[in-house]
C-alpha cells in the first residue's frame, strides 16, 4: 500500500519535479519496479523512457543498474531473451567493467538468473562462485539474492533436496527482514522444489502461503516469471478441493491467465 501512495504521488508531479533532483529519478525506478511486479509493462516502459535521460546524466551505478535490470526484465516478460541479455550488457559498458564493483556483482548475479530462466545451468555457474557458495554460508541482506539464484541453480541441476534445504534457510531470513517480495518468491520455489521431490501435498499448501501474501498485495510477475512450472503447480490447485479459499482460487485462476498468455 506504501508503493501505491508513491505511484500516486509520482503520477501527481509534473516537470516541476526536477526541483527535487537526482531523487525523482530513483522514485521512478522504484515505480518502475511497482509495474513491472503488477505486470502493467507498458507503463513501465513508459516511466523508464521519460527518465532514463535524467538517469543517464545522474551517471551512478546505484541508478543505472537498477534501472537497466527493469528493462532487462521488462524485455524478458515479453519474450526477447536478447534484448534483455543486450540491456545487461550495455548496463557493463557503463559501469566500464571495472573488476571488484559492488554493481558489476549484482550485474552477474542476475546474468546468471537470466542464463537459468532458459535451462543453461553452465553458463549460470560462470556468474556464481558455485564451487565458493555453500548450503549452510551465514545469510546477509546483501547477498541474499545471490544465494536465492544459487537455489534455482540446484533445482535446475537436479538436486532438489539440497536446493529445499536452502530455500528453507532463505525463507526463514526472508521472513525475519520482512521481505515481502522475497518471502513470496521463496515460497513459489519452495512449491516448486516440493514437485521436483514428488510431494505435491506439501507443494499445494506452500504455493497457498505464496497466494496469501501475494494476493493481499497484488502480486503477479514473481508468480508468472517462473512460467511453464508453476502453470502447472496453478492447475493442480485449481483443480483440487480447496474449500473456504475461493479467493485464493479466483486469484490464482487471475495468475494462470497471465502465464498463458505469454
Amino acid at each position: 500500500r506504501g508503493r501505491q501512495t508513491l505511484v500516486e504521488k509520482y503520477l501527481s508531479w509534473d516537470s516541476g519535479a526536477r526541483l527535487i533532483g537526482n531523487l525523482y529519478s530513483y522514485i521512478a525506478v522504484v515505480v518502475a519496479e511497482f509495474y513491472y511486479e503488477r505486470n502493467n509493462l507498458d507503463e513501465l516502459s513508459a516511466v523508464l523512457a521519460n527518465n532514463m535521460g535524467r538517469i543517464m546524466e545522474i551517471n551512478l551505478p546505484g541508478i543505472i543498474v537498477p534501472a537497466f535490470i527493469l528493462l532487462a526484465k521488462a524485455k524478458k516478460a515479453k519474450g526477447d531473451i536478447a534484448g534483455a541479455f543486450k540491456d545487461i550488457k550495455e548496463a557493463r559498458k557503463l559501469l566500464d567493467d571495472k573488476t571488484g564493483n559492488v554493481w558489476g556483482y549484482h550485474l552477474d548475479i542476475f546474468t546468471a538468473a537470466l542464463y537459468l530462466s532458459v535451462g543453461d545451468a553452465g553458463h549460470a555457474a560462470r556468474y556464481i562462485d558455485t564451487g565458493r557458495i555453500g548450503l549452510y554460508d551465514p545469510l546477509s541482506s546483501v547477498r541474499e539474492y545471490e544465494y536465492t539464484v544459487y537455489a534455482r541453480y540446484l533445482m535446475r541441476t537436479n538436486r532438489p533436496d539440497d536446493a529445499f534445504i536452502l530455500l528453507g534457510r532463505l525463507s526463514d531470513f526472508a521472513d525475519k527482514e520482512s521481505q515481502l517480495g522475497r518471502q513470496i518468491e521463496l515460497l513459489c520455489l519452495e512449491a516448486l522444489c516440493s514437485v521436483m521431490k514428488g510431494n505435491n501435498k506439501n507443494a499445494n499448501t506452500v504455493l497457498e502461503q505464496a497466494l496469501a501474501l501475494g494476493m493481499a498485495e497484488g502480486y503477479v510477475r514473481t508468480f508468472v516469471d517462473e512460467g511453464e512450472p508453476m502453470a502447472v503447480l496453478l492447475t493442480h490447485y485449481v483443480n483440487a478441493e480447496n474449500d473456504g479459499n475461493e479467493g485464493y482460487l479466483s486469484y490464482a485462476k487471475s495468475l494462470l491467465k497471465s502465464i498463458e498468455a505469454y
